[in-house]
């Protein structure tokens, strides 16, 4: 047997990458408590809905939450049902972005094979994989991973158009909706438009099977769509107009001023696939009416405008980005310089052997005491955390360490070097992160403590708690952890309630009518996040 046939060929087998897949998905998503902003509040909607019934609208903390749709929700409280014998409520929820997030990378890759071919819907895979904004929330419980399938599946869609008009009507159709139902309107104006714009940008959706394909997709995302706004009303008269409202205000005129925002974090968020995006549209500029470039192409315009559009940007939102850009990054690849690959490859090793060796060395001195400076830095960053070796984190962050080390010694020479070995840096360093130290971060993050403090010091008899100052996240988790349902004062007015909770900033002063008796004060450890439990003097 030659040297050659002894390597690991490249693009990845099938085989081969799902196993990358799968250690990129499932680290990270059991063994540890909801952490805020998004993974805090996703997992407080699934528990509204599986312990307080509210399955048609997205419940926080007892109120209605209308930036998001019940879609992924739905997906997340059945899973965590499912897996109720064994696994918390949290972890079990959270197994439905895993699906969600391969469903995405499966409808990406079919998605790629019909624009170009087999290996460029490899490459776009992995281009996903390796994008830095996509690593933190594909673990977490939020509505944009549904939303993200659902796009997906949409743009399978539109790509299959040529090929089989009237499956793409019913996959487009069915990928809108799961997209609206997640997300709302901010999740389907950039498919649609392209959908309905199509036969402008190519001839390949020039044929009259394409009105018939757009008029089905068009059917059903309303039938399904319109059937939860009908039931919406129905539960309650004007839920409709208010759901309008909150997707309406999510959008304003496209700003200027937020071009610096979204410059800064465009540039780190779909890193590696937009320098690799912009490749494919230099490489193919003579080509510039083939009809998957044109369309993806169209796609990131749109996609990049609505960013513009929005009245608060968040870096969570960038993420339908993502997927037209990793469809061009994958068209690119084949045809990359082999001195830009290299360059890719080098420095997609090079940060990931460098960062997951920082973590090896952590992990050792949390352990060990050695390094003295270091163990000493970790123990100032989460006072009070005590660390406890596990044989089975330690066994995974190996074989995921020995299994990187594998694919860098085997993989054969080739173009697509560079953008594996980023994908595979980035499930290392991720799957490292969420074994060897994940206990550490977990004690700094997690609200258990806190939640649970409160719950004791709460007076007997107390029928409801009002709260001064509270974000989203913390009403979250103190209705999870704790049972604690707080009515705001923003909304209520004034207070009405025997007790309240506020929370504060470190050295912001409070300001709240006095007559109220000082009960319990906390904190997590190192926050400047603080709360206080006051009672209502008679």
């Amino acid at each position: 047997m030659s040297a050659t046939s002894r390597n690991l060929a490249l693009p990845l087998a099938l085989p081969f990458l799902a196993l990358l897949v799968l250690a990129y998905l499932l680290p990270g998503l059991v063994g540890h408590d909801p952490w805020k902003p998004q993974d805090a509040i996703g997992i407080g909607i699934v528990h509204q809905m599986l312990l307080h019934g509210q399955w048609i609208v997205p419940h926080l903390a007892g109120e209605p939450f209308l930036g998001d749709g019940p879609f992924h929700y739905w997906i997340a409280a059945l899973s965590a049902k499912l897996t109720s014998p064994f696994l918390a409520l949290h972890d079990g929820a959270r197994l439905a972005s895993a699906i969600m997030m391969a469903l995405t990378l499966a409808f990406l890759h079919l998605a790629g094979r019909e624009l170009y071919g087999k290996t460029e819907g490899v490459s776009a895979g992995l281009a996903l994989l390796g994008c830095l904004g996509l690593l933190v929330h594909a673990h977490e419980t939020l509505a944009e991973i549904g939303m993200l399938a659902g796009q997906a599946l949409a743009w399978y869609g539109i790509a299959l158009f040529p090929r089989k008009p009237r499956r793409a009507g019913w996959l487009l159709g069915t990928g809108l909706a799961a997209a609206g139902l997640s997300k709302g309107i901010v999740a389907v104006v950039a498919p649609i438009s392209i959908a309905l714009i199509a036969p402008l940008l190519s001839q390949a959706w020039r044929r009259r099977e394409y009105l018939l394909a757009v008029l089905t997709a068009a059917v059903l995302f309303f039938a399904i769509c319109g059937g939860w706004l009908a039931i919406l009303e129905y539960q309650s008269r004007g839920l409709v107009a208010a759901w309008w409202n909150a997707n309406a205000m999510q959008f304003e005129r496209p700003a200027l001023g937020s071009l610096g925002y979204w410059g800064e974090t465009l540039a780190w968020a779909t890193w590696p696939a937009w320098p690799l995006a912009l490749w494919t549209l230099w490489e193919r500029r003579h080509r510039a009416f083939e009809p998957g470039t044109r369309m993806l192409g169209a796609a990131c315009v749109l996609s990049l405008l609505v960013l513009l559009s929005l009245r608060d940007p968040h870096e969570v939102y960038a993420l339908p980005l993502l997927l037209p850009l990793s469809l061009l990054a994958g068209a690119g690849i084949s045809s990359l310089r082999r001195g830009a690959a290299n360059a890719l490859s080098w420095f997609g090793v090079m940060t990931a052997g460098f960062l997951g060796a920082l973590m090896w060395l952590g992990w050792f001195a949390m352990m060990t005491g050695v390094p003295g400076a270091l163990a000493r830095s970790f123990s100032r960053l989460e006072p009070g955390f005590t660390p406890r070796f596990s044989w089975m984190p330690f066994a995974v962050a190996l074989a995921l360490t020995f299994c990187w080390l594998w694919l860098l010694l085997k993989s054969e020479r080739s173009v697509y070097r560079g953008l594996t070995f980023w994908a595979a840096g980035m499930a290392l360093l991720w799957g490292l992160a969420m074994t060897l130290i994940l206990p550490w971060i977990d004690y700094g993050k997690s609200y258990r403590s806190v939640a649970e403090s409160l719950q004791a010091h709460i007076p007997p008899g107390a029928l409801c708690v009002e709260s001064h100052g509270l974000g989203e996240p913390q009403r979250a988790v103190l209705d999870y952890h704790a049972g604690v349902l707080t009515r705001r004062l923003e909304r209520t007015g004034g207070a009405r309630c025997p007790v309240l909770l506020v929370q504060f900033r470190e050295g912001q002063p409070e300001r709240f009518e006095s007559g109220w008796k000082l009960l319990w004060e906390g904190r997590r450890p190192r926050d400047q996040e603080r709360y206080r439990l006051y009672q209502r003097q008679p």
